[in-house]
Formats: structure tokens, sequence, C-alpha cells
């Protein structure tokens, strides 16, 4: 596991488009990234987004982001297998972070790939819900285009807080 940069996954996919008259179909071709950044102490930064790869780097390079988009949760370890449970920010606390306890995104990757050219493919993903003294959990089908692999890119300005690797 790297910490000196972001693991990033580049997302396209093709949706319905607004009906105009005298043409058969229109089609939207829409583009995002999902971006993960790990520190040493199992503390994961996550964020979706349309925005320039630049400004996504730069909203997690600090454990605390600016960015109410940014999700925060732990990671662990085991072997090749990386688990990662993320939370969304309550955005109505402005003061401090404040997480969103009664929902959580459940993530489980397997890693691959040399140092420098690691990669986190997809193997189990769900959500729990908690909401009136209910849990619900709901399994999501990875499946492409939307859960394409994360590659690991470095990120230079990372690297006087967080130089090293995890090899778990």
């Amino acid at each position: 596991m790297r910490f000196d940069g972001v693991y990033v996954s580049r997302i396209k996919y093709h949706r319905q488009g607004e009906r105009k008259p005298n043409l058969c179909c229109t089609l939207q071709t829409v583009f995002y990234h999902r971006f993960l950044r790990f520190f040493s102490d199992g503390l994961v930064l996550g964020l979706n987004t349309t925005q320039a790869p630049q400004t996504a780097v730069a909203a997690l390079k600090d454990r605390v982001s600016g960015n109410k988009e940014v999700t925060y949760g732990q990671y662990t370890i085991s072997g090749r297998e990386v688990k990662i449970v993320l939370f969304q920010r309550d955005t109505s606390c402005r003061s401090s972070i404040k997480l969103k306890p009664d929902q959580s995104f459940n993530i489980t990757f397997k890693l691959s790939g040399s140092t420098g050219r690691q990669v986190l493919q997809w193997s189990d993903y769900y959500m729990v819900d908690k909401k009136g003294g209910e849990t619900k959990k709901s399994n999501i089908e990875v499946i492409l285009p939307h859960f394409s692999k994360f590659l690991y890119v470095r990120a230079k300005s990372y690297t006087a807080q967080s130089a090293g690797t995890f090899n778990g």
C-alpha cells in the first residue's frame, strides 16, 4: 500500500439523454473519477468527482479536507486484501469533521502489482443503512464500467508528510 499518492479510477458510461423532437434517441457520455487516499495509521479519504484530477489531489492532501464531498473512513489490510469502510460527512457541522454514522460504504479490494504500479481491483461492495433502529445491508453488484480498477499515481506534494509503503 502506498501513502505518497492517490489511487485513481476513471469511470466512463453512457446514459439516456434528454428527449428532443425529431431525434431517435440521445445518449450522454459521462466521465468522472474516483480517488482514494490512504494514510499509514488506517485513515482513508475518498472522493468521487468530475473536477480535474489536480483539484481532487489537492482536496485529499491533508487529513482534514475543506471539500465537503470527501468521505472519511478506515481501512485494514490482510495479505493482498484491503477492506475499507467509508462514511459521508455531515455538512451541517461547520467547525469540525462530523461523520454520518447511519450509512456506511463497505468495499473490499484485491491489491496487486509492484510497488510503483499498484492496482486495487474491486472484489465486494455493500452499503449499510441504520435508521429507525433497523439495519439494512444492500449488496451492490461490482460490474464494469462503473467499477473499474484503481491505479496508483504518485503525488509529489504528498511525499513530505506520508512517504512510505505498507506490505501487509
